[in-house]
């Protein structure tokens, strides 16, 4: 992907997933704002729920990615459709497991981190699987480069939410009926990415390199997604709920930083595929994505830092206020985990496989830290910075060690 391409489709894309986070992040502060800061600690805590699971589903996606943009790449676009079909077939089988699992796991869930209702953490499972089949069907999207269509589905998904959400928040203000609308838009949006494509047969040699380049993904995700949402889960278990609900306010803020995330990530799999596959260097490349993503977090970053405590005011109102003077902090947290993920996931998209084993390592740490480290909201947020500022710092030293190349994918001969 030359310059000038690679900074038109991440312009696009920000352009894109800046829309998307910007609905989605009016109908969470919507949400915050009717329920008050004791009910948001329940869907704060839900949305962490959401997130890690999506992420542990979701590593197909990726996988899918890489598998298509290597075979574009290589003029087999004909065995896409195939591979399509095949993965189609395999997550109807595992959703309906993942139901009944949901179900029984809520339970205990509930008890252990003190939601009100069952139905607040069943929701939030089925919401993770919505989001995991709408999230493997723009894995082929991005493979394609289709990356505009990937955009429309996803501002549609989260206009549908904000809308939904108003609708069942003023007949019924609980968290649950912020979660029901985020289970019917998703479902809607990925029934609509369905109608395209997926007749063709075959597709299991391609799956099986799905699976391949999935496995290490899943330590790799998961261990980001304990990053970004053990902290919160931490609070919702030994931390008040109204201190919870403002935690949940200020790290609903940071979240943005993902909206400046996603399109680099996006980009960064199909340009570094093309790199690795030309036998050129990954260093340079990724080191740009990094300089990239820093220069788009430069103003968000002061504004949190400087008017923290207005904008929560402002967007949430005035009984979060408090969440204000951690928002910065959690912004901070954010952008250094970002910055790893980049890193190491550009290391996995060329077959260096070693960095996802120390992203799952550092995960366990970070629970481990947090379990000892929970009496406020300043020591979990210590605890984070510590592991993952160690983390950037070995994920960094990774990036420049050799790697070498190999045939990922094997030809029909």
């Amino acid at each position: 992907m030359k310059l000038r391409t690679e900074i038109g489709a991440a312009a696009e894309l920000v352009v894109g997933a800046g829309v998307s986070a910007i609905l989605v992040f009016v109908y969470i502060a919507y949400t915050a704002r009717r329920l008050g800061p004791e009910a948001n600690a329940d869907f704060s805590s839900a949305l962490s729920f959401i997130f890690v699971s999506t992420m542990a589903l979701s590593t197909i996606a990726p996988a899918v990615s890489r598998v298509v943009a290597r075979l574009v790449a290589r003029g087999d676009v004909g065995r896409v459709d195939a591979l399509r079909s095949y993965v189609r077939n395999r997550f109807r089988r595992w959703s309906a497991a993942a139901i009944v699992l949901s179900c029984a796991a809520a339970i205990p869930l509930a008890r252990l981190f003190h939601f009100r209702s069952v139905w607040t953490p069943i929701l939030a499972f089925l919401c993770a699987i919505a989001f995991a089949l709408a999230s493997i069907e723009r894995g082929f999207l991005q493979g394609l480069s289709r990356f505009r269509t990937q955009n429309l589905n996803t501002v549609f998904e989260a206009a549908l939410r904000l809308v939904l959400a108003l609708v069942l928040l003023a007949i019924m203000q609980r968290p649950e009926s912020a979660l029901v609308a985020y289970v019917i838009s998703m479902s809607i949006a990925t029934a609509l990415l369905l109608r395209r494509g997926g007749r063709e047969v075959g597709g299991g040699d391609d799956w099986r390199e799905v699976v391949r380049l999935a496995s290490p993904l899943l330590l790799l995700l998961l261990g980001s997604a304990v990053y970004q949402n053990a902290d919160m889960l931490a609070v919702k278990r030994w931390l008040p709920p109204a201190i919870a609900g403002q935690y949940g306010a200020a790290s609903a803020m940071t979240r943005a930083f993902g909206v400046l995330f996603v399109p680099l990530y996006i980009i960064s799999g199909p340009m570094l595929v093309a790199l690795h596959e030309e036998g050129r260097s990954i260093v340079s490349a990724t080191l740009r994505l990094c300089a990239y993503f820093l220069a788009l977090c430069v103003v968000p970053l002061a504004l949190l830092t400087w008017y923290g405590r207005e904008l929560t005011t402002l967007l949430y109102g005035a009984v979060y206020a408090q969440a204000g003077s951690i928002a910065a902090a959690l912004g901070g947290v954010l952008v250094i985990g970002y910055l790893t993920l980049l890193i190491a996931q550009a290391r996995v998209t060329v077959g260096a496989f070693g960095v996802a084993r120390i992203y799952a390592v550092f995960g366990v740490l970070q629970i481990a830290l947090l379990v000892v480290m929970h009496d406020s909201v300043g020591t979990i947020i210590t605890a984070l910075i510590v592991v993952q500022g160690a983390l950037l710092l070995v994920v960094l030293a990774a990036l420049f060690r050799p790697i070498k190349r190999v045939d990922d994918l094997r030809s029909d001969d």
